[in-house]
């Protein structure tokens, strides 16, 4: 990640340019966002390629190694297999049709889709998911605030449930869904 002030929003052709390159497509929030400035110590889209690309994969990367390493599995993912292959490969499938998480800071990322305002921002650390805003306005209210202080943390309205990563920290916050026998 760039250290840098915040500074201009991208222009038009830059945000083209950045969604072209990374395969995505930026909800109409982020994209109005970007537009008008470029938070500090967020990824630079322009600059951050290489750091972009490995957090594009993180989030599927921590589920398959959470699958493989600890014992999650979810029950719709069939019986699991004894191989750690096999394991890897059934998480890394059902992880791919999940919609992409677009990386903004540190481990915090914004759903593609559904491609509206309003999509929750995701804390993703390997396969510990939580919600870190209710939509990306929450969360710039938030960003900056003590957030090891549970007193400060604002996650107030109606959270857009995103398949896959939703069910994800739902069972992050249940024991009954985390641990499996395997």
């Amino acid at each position: 990640m760039t250290e840098r002030e915040q500074g201009p929003g991208y222009s038009e052709a830059e945000l083209t340019l950045a969604q072209e390159r990374f395969g995505l497509r930026f909800p109409p929030d982020l994209s109005d966002l970007f537009r008008s400035r470029r938070p500090s110590k967020w990824y630079d889209w322009l600059l951050d390629g290489h750091k972009i690309d490995e957090m594009l994969a993180k989030p599927i990367q921590g589920m398959v190694n959470d699958a493989r390493y600890n014992s999650t599995w979810w029950p719709e993912w069939g019986e699991r297999p004894r191989s750690k292959a096999e394991q890897s490969r059934i998480v890394q499938r059902m992880a791919n049709e999940a919609p992409k998480l677009i990386p903004l800071c540190g481990n915090r990322f914004i759903p593609e889709e559904p491609h509206d305002r309003g999509n929750p921002i995701f804390s993703v650390m390997g396969g510990d998911i939580i919600y870190y805003g209710y939509d990306l306005e929450n969360f710039l209210e938030n960003d900056g605030l003590d957030l090891h202080r549970a007193s400060d943390f604002r996650l107030v309205g109606k959270l857009r449930r995103i398949s896959f990563w939703s069910d994800a920290v739902e069972r992050a916050c249940d024991p009954a869904f985390k641990m499996t026998d395997g």
